[in-house]
């Protein structure tokens, strides 16, 4: 029976459950809303870090030891309005994780097809003065919960946003990068900021 049907209503508020097992259900919903939280920023992030990520390997391959500051401040501040501009669209229609959301989230993980935590506090309307109705009813909201109710890790939806898997061809390249600026990684990293930073730094990878 769902919350949006004409028979029940929810009403403000969150049902809570007295005791040890209400505190245990109000720590994985906290948990289970941080769960979607994850899935739903990570992606929105994209292709933001990805800017971010391609900027710092040209620092870390000594680009800008060699680029003169002017076209190098010319980049860095395309690279932060393209930042700006992906995180804007990222998260343009982003919407933080309701109670809802979270029970309904450990009610699919745990495979509850009553939805007994997202209507655990419906209230009887049609039928309020039938005996068997009402007893249905009591039946319905007093089915047992999982003693322990699981939660899966998040499984963000990149590939939505990454269709070309961009994001690995990234990792190899910070990765590389990496490698070849050996210790000098920070003072590369610095001088993708500062025009005197990355003057003297060695180009030689090996």
């Amino acid at each position: 029976m769902s919350s949006s049907s004409q028979k029940t209503i929810s009403p403000a508020g969150w049902p809570v459950d007295a005791g040890a097992r209400g505190a245990r259900l109000r720590r994985r919903l906290a948990w289970a809303r941080f769960v979607i939280l994850v899935e739903r920023v990570v992606p929105a992030l994209w292709p933001a870090i990805g800017i971010i990520g391609f900027y710092f390997a040209l620092a870390l391959f000594g680009l800008f030891a060699i680029t003169p500051w002017l076209v190098q401040s010319l980049i860095l501040a395309a690279a932060i309005t393209a930042t700006g501009l992906a995180l804007d669209d990222g998260f343009r229609d982003f919407q933080m994780p309701t109670r809802q959301d979270a029970a309904r989230r450990l009610e699919r993980d745990n495979k509850l097809p009553h939805r007994p935590i997202s209507e655990g506090d419906d209230l009887l309307l049609a039928g309020s003065e039938d005996p068997v109705a009402q007893q249905l009813w009591a039946r319905h909201r007093a089915r047992a919960l999982p003693d322990t109710l699981r939660l899966a890790w998040p499984d963000p939806d990149f590939d939505s946003r990454d269709p070309r898997r961009l994001h690995l061809i990234l990792l190899v390249l910070l990765t590389a990068s990496l490698i070849v600026a050996r210790s000098d990684w920070r003072a590369r990293l610095t001088g993708a900021f500062d025009s005197g930073a990355a003057r003297g730094i060695s180009l030689d990878a090996w």
